[in-house]
């Protein structure tokens, strides 16, 4: 069976282009704007923007409000303003497409997802909480007629555990508990005076725990069983947070920023100083919508080894990028090699250190058949590489292999260069 795996793998990883794959712990920021919204990388800081059109219908203009990406199609997000609700697909760096879902709401000021994928939303025009299919844009009520918040809903967010739905509004939380029946008052009091707008709830679906931004009051909290609040970073450290998600660290992250920066950061979930993670690029008028992607992949990736050098004193490096699932895109990613060598990836079935010489160990044992060859790209010492793009084969769940890379390289003893082997659970 082990023999299986690596024909079907090595017939499915051929050199290309394949989807766009946003990445793990990328966060997406939104808000008033109907020109674009941008996905910053928590690492570098960096902010990349993704242009928007036609949102409810060409020729109208209007304003998003709330972004929420969707974990069973992971190059997707879903998004809410002003009169629409529509589904953004990452096309390539930089470019996206957008599909309405439908244009009979008000202003959706935040968008969950329940576990048949429909959409749970809250309607600050008609301050209420629906439900919409969002394959075909059907709407059906969860509140309706006068609610305890008035006019004032501003926020909202889905247990996925409890099916609990909260509603944040000025200056107080309601909780729906399973979704139905009455919304009750949770939490209220936040500031002495002026307006203080819920403008971010974020539930953990593990713990129960409820946490909140609160705009104008500057604060970030967790809500306590007894509706109390616990502020999680210094007063007023987080400048007018407007937005609120769990990273995949389980700490907070908050857009918002003072005289329109469009900033994030990240807040400690335990408290703390919080942390800049970069500004929104883009035209934006006000940040309001936050969404963080997550790792929800089954399987499993390990570097393990180690590798030797070839020209230069460089290594060659393998990783594998992607979710490592059947019928999920994968990238085998390679640098640090000899530029225009030819190498080859072996596979096999455990993981091994056996020494073949000037301090070279082949990682993987025993071998499988067959492998896969390929001249690097590049010229020269250290500038070799490759990605090999692919989709992970059917029927293969649950199974383990590993692989190796060589490059053939005259500066090494044994004539090639090798990576670090790479361990392979397919989820």
């Amino acid at each position: 069976m082990g023999r299986l795996v690596a024909l079907s793998l090595s017939l499915a990883l051929i050199p290309g282009l394949a989807s766009a794959q946003v990445a793990v712990g990328n966060i997406a920021v939104t808000g008033l704007s109907d020109q674009q919204f941008s996905i910053l990388d928590p690492v570098s800081g960096n902010s990349i923007p993704y242009p928007l059109s036609d949102l409810i219908a060409p020729g109208v203009s209007d304003w998003t409000q709330c972004i929420r990406w969707d974990a069973d199609n992971p190059n997707d997000f879903y998004v809410g303003g002003n009169g629409f609700i529509g589904r953004l697909t990452i096309t390539g760096l930089g470019t996206s497409s957008y599909q309405l879902i439908t244009n009979q709401v008000g202003i959706i000021s935040e968008v969950s997802i329940d576990d048949d994928g429909s959409l749970v939303c809250v309607d600050s025009t008609s301050n209420q909480v629906i439900r919409v299919d969002a394959n075909t844009g059907a709407i059906t009520p969860i509140t309706s007629g006068p609610q305890p918040w008035g006019t004032d809903a501003n926020c909202g967010a889905l247990d996925p555990t409890t099916g609990d739905i909260w509603v944040g509004s000025n200056k107080a939380l309601y909780r729906i508990v399973g979704g139905v029946g009455t919304p009750v008052l949770y939490s209220s009091g936040w500031s002495s005076g002026g307006s203080a707008y819920c403008s971010g709830i974020a539930v953990d679906g593990l713990t129960g725990e409820v946490y909140i931004s609160v705009l104008t009051a500057e604060l970030v909290a967790r809500v306590e069983p007894n509706g109390s609040l616990t502020n999680l970073a210094p007063p007023h450290s987080v400048k007018q947070p407007n937005g609120l998600a769990f990273d995949q660290n389980g700490d907070l992250v908050v857009c918002g920023g003072a005289n329109l920066l469009n900033t994030v950061d990240r807040v400690p979930r335990n408290g703390g100083t919080p942390t800049p993670l970069g500004q929104i690029a883009g035209q934006f008028f006000l940040a309001s919508g936050i969404t963080v992607v997550l790792d929800t992949c089954p399987g499993d990736v390990e570097d393990y080894g180690q590798g030797c050098a070839g020209t230069g004193g460089f290594t060659p490096a393998m990783t594998l990028s992607g979710c490592a699932a059947p019928g999920e895109v994968v990238s085998i990613d390679i640098a640090n090699g000899l530029g225009g060598a030819p190498s080859v990836i072996f596979f096999g079935l455990g993981q091994s250190a056996i020494p073949m010489g000037a301090g070279c160990t082949l990682n993987v044992f025993p071998l499988l058949a067959p492998t896969l060859s390929f001249p690097l790209l590049g010229s020269g010492a250290g500038d070799g590489n490759m990605t090999l793009q692919g989709i992970m084969p059917a029927g293969t769940s649950g199974l383990i292999f590993t692989m190796q890379l060589f490059v053939a390289d005259p500066a090494s003893p044994i004539g090639a260069a090798a990576s670090n082997g790479v361990k392979v659970t397919i989820g």
